[in-house]
């Protein structure tokens, strides 16, 4: 019988993507900073070389997604509305545009 595998003719568990994504989402809300990393850590350790490669994709998009978020509320903070609010430009008329 091999280890992990509770009972003879029961074939071992896998972890789909689905699943490692939620259970990163899970520990994510549990946890914060290096106690996240250390949580992931020790999920890590019960996942075949497969798994564990799942899991660093799953990772590296969750990364790359917080990335991309904080680019565009970057780029909408100082652009448009937001950019004159704190210019102290909103609120001034504009110029009346020529009357035909």
């Amino acid at each position: 019988m091999r280890a992990g595998v509770p009972f003879p003719g029961v074939s071992e568990l896998r972890w789909t993507k689905t699943a490692i994504g939620a259970r990163v989402d899970q520990l994510a809300g549990e946890h914060q900073g290096d106690a996240f990393v250390v949580a992931v850590r020790q999920f890590s350790e019960q996942l075949d070389d497969r798994e564990r490669i799942v899991l660093q994709d799953v990772l590296m998009a969750r990364a790359n997604l917080r990335s991309r978020i904080a680019d565009a509320a970057q780029e909408r903070r100082t652009s448009g509305w937001m950019r004159r609010m704190l210019e102290g430009n909103i609120g001034r008329r504009r110029p009346p545009s020529p009357r035909r």
